[in-house]
């Protein structure tokens, strides 16, 4: 909550060694996965965080403003 997805994203550019996560931004991401190709799938599972409506994002370069959604916990 609270994270500016478009400067997260701007971060994550320069993070391609770290499949696209910013080391320094470890505090904005409640779970990610590693960089997965097109018709491929993977599953995470974590602890859901308090109530609320979280944002989430693919991390690859040009992705973030077509492939995000709301994750909402109740």
């Amino acid at each position: 909550q609270g994270v500016d997805m478009a400067d997260y994203a701007a971060a994550a550019v320069a993070a391609k060694d770290n499949d696209y996560q910013p080391a320094d931004r470890s505090a904005d991401v409640i779970a990610h996965t590693k960089t997965i190709g097109g018709g491929d799938e993977v599953t995470i599972e974590f602890t859901a965080p308090a109530k609320g409506t979280y944002t989430y994002v693919c991390t690859f370069p040009g992705h973030y403003g077509m492939m995000n959604g709301k994750f909402i916990v109740k």
